[in-house]
């Protein structure tokens, strides 16, 4: 919620956090639900997949929320299967604190907006429709993007349920390498398709680096910090955006699962593997479809 208000006059972000606060309720709390339920947790990942590619067509405000929708609701599975809040922590507590972070966030936009408009010295920009209209409108119809969706939904889902089914950290990383790749919406060219391959295997050598020298929260800053540059820049330097975006999402799912060291040396081929998956998905589902325009003319 806080990231997607992080930026615009007062109008804008607080319209952005406040959807993303309601996206996030939802697919977390589904997250928190399903986790540990190998079928639902797959189920619930391909409904993710295509609702999230679906939102895109309301433009780039739902772009952002589809893919912070997607982030909060993988990294809440990982979460919630590496340090066991499941079953652990019971629905209602887990659900009191899906609302206490929406609430936080909401209150790190509004104060955030505040300031950086008070020395802007403007509150005013465009009107954001809620996206939900454009995203039922989209899977009606089944275009282009809910296609896209699908297309995401197939290999995210199967790896959903291997690494739930196991629990190990090579179905974890084979999953984390194509929701990586297929984590920004739309299809995109072959050069941004290969610049998120090579940007993800660049992640998995990072986070060996890091894993062994730093900390946790180390990690953790380095990921937001890689997803909100990579997200600002998208426009205007997008190869470079592209693989800060999928490093950042690297960092920030896998960094919680912890243990790295003991699985380096696998890790290599399951980056490989789950990248394949993303990209046969990606290309020989409906084959004919272009590139997203919006991505292309973005990137």
């Amino acid at each position: 919620m806080a990231a997607a208000g992080s930026t615009g006059p007062t109008k804008v972000s607080l319209r952005l956090a406040s959807l993303a606060a309601a996206a996030g309720l939802i697919v977390v709390f589904a997250a928190f639900v399903v986790t540990g339920h190998p079928w639902w947790a797959a189920v619930a990942m391909a409904a993710v997949a295509i609702l999230t590619s679906a939102v895109a067509t309301a433009g780039p405000a739902g772009a952002v929320l589809g893919m912070l929708g997607g982030i909060g609701f993988v990294l809440t599975v990982v979460c919630a299967a590496t340090v066991g809040l499941v079953p652990d922590v019971s629905v209602l507590s887990g659900a009191s604190r899906v609302v206490l972070g929406a609430v936080g966030g909401l209150v790190v936009a509004t104060v955030g907006a505040m300031v950086r408009n008070r020395r802007a010295g403007t509150s005013t920009g465009p009107d954001i429709p809620a996206p939900w209209g454009p995203m039922w409108a989209s899977l009606r119809s089944f275009d282009e993007h809910t296609r896209d969706g699908v297309r995401r939904a197939i290999p995210l889902a199967i790896g959903m349920f291997v690494y739930q089914r196991t629990l190990d950290h090579d179905s974890l990383w084979i999953f984390i390498a194509a929701f990586a790749v297929l984590l920004p919406t739309g299809k995109p060219t072959v050069g941004v398709a290969a610049t998120r391959v090579v940007s993800t295997i660049v992640g998995m050598l990072v986070l060996s680096v890091l894993g062994l020298v730093s900390a946790a929260g180390v990690l953790f800053t380095a990921a937001i910090l890689f997803l909100l540059v990579g997200i600002a820049y998208k426009p205007t330097y997008p190869l470079p955006a592209a693989a800060l975006s999928a490093m950042g999402a690297v960092l920030l799912v896998a960094g919680p699962a912890g243990d790295l060291g003991a699985w380096a040396a696998h890790r290599l081929l399951d980056t490989l593997l789950g990248c394949a998956m993303a990209l046969a998905s990606m290309y020989l589902l409906w084959p004919r479809d272009k590139p997203d325009n919006d991505a292309v003319t973005a990137e």
